[in-house]
């Protein structure tokens, strides 16, 4: 049965934190339900029980864009279930397990076990780390590198990103060098056991310098108590192994055309 989380008191998000904890996607999928509970017409949270309760899937819907956390066994009724239920709901795009939707691999979850366990070599010149502040050049740099790798536009995603940081559930970092925004990253999903990082992206003119390397290792200092997740596609594997991270995990990822994504 996939049923509405429509009530999130204390049990239940502690129930669905440890759930989605040692998960990659279970860390992302979480994100925006931390950051704003229930009772928006914009998130809609899912969880997934078998017939004695016990919780199988848990995903959320967020502008459309739908996170599938699973854990444990998931048998074939399970997925026949699942996929039934996400063509009835619809989507913009959707992000799980290779097997659950009988896809291929888009790419890898990457993961330190600890921030600590970070290796990034660092830039050779000087570069400044800004933490949760001028995100209209974060922004910038993103979507001038990335053009389609947000959907929102930027007052939208401002309120969006700005209501997380307030509310503790995302840090972003902005790396200047000479005082010009060079690279950025963020954590997106801020959990007490673990993080899920992503918005990795580097001016042209910037690559090769290792400014992503420093913002990724502010970033993992900054947690280096907590696992870091994020998403790597096949051509970054080496980047990020460079940085200490392993795989953990695959991904697919399916976006209708003309739908941006923001991994």
């Amino acid at each position: 049965m996939i049923r509405l989380i429509e009530h999130l008191d204390d049990t239940v998000l502690a129930e669905l934190r440890e759930f989605c904890a040692d998960s990659g996607l279970g860390v992302k999928a979480i994100g925006p339900l931390l950051s704003y509970g229930t009772g928006y017409d914009f998130l809609q949270a899912y969880e997934q029980v078998d017939s004695a309760g016990t919780r199988l899937a848990f995903l959320t819907k967020f502008y459309g864009d739908i996170v599938i956390c699973t854990r444990g066994c998931f048998l074939a009724d399970a997925q026949l279930e699942l996929r039934d239920f996400l063509g009835r709901i619809g989507y913009h795009a959707i992000v799980a397990e290779p097997g659950i939707l009988g896809l291929t691999m888009t790419g890898y979850i990457m993961a330190w076990d600890q921030g600590a366990d970070c290796t990034a070599k660092l830039p050779s010149v000087a570069c400044d780390c800004v933490w949760n502040e001028d995100l209209s050049a974060f922004y910038a740099l993103l979507t001038n590198n990335n053009p389609d790798y947000l959907a929102a536009e930027y007052a939208d995603w401002y309120v969006d990103f700005n209501h997380r940081i307030r509310h503790e559930t995302a840090v972003s970092v902005l790396i200047r060098s000479e005082g010009t925004p060079v690279s950025t990253a963020a954590a997106l999903s801020v959990m007490d056991r673990a993080v899920f990082l992503g918005a990795v992206s580097t001016a042209p003119e910037a690559e090769g310098q290792h400014f992503a390397s420093a913002a990724l290792k502010a970033l993992a200092d900054r947690f280096a108590d907590r696992r870091c997740y994020l998403m790597c596609l096949p051509d970054k594997l080496a980047f990020y192994q460079k940085l200490g991270m392993v795989p953990v995990g695959e991904f697919t990822e399916w976006t209708k055309p003309g739908q941006a994504v923001y991994r």
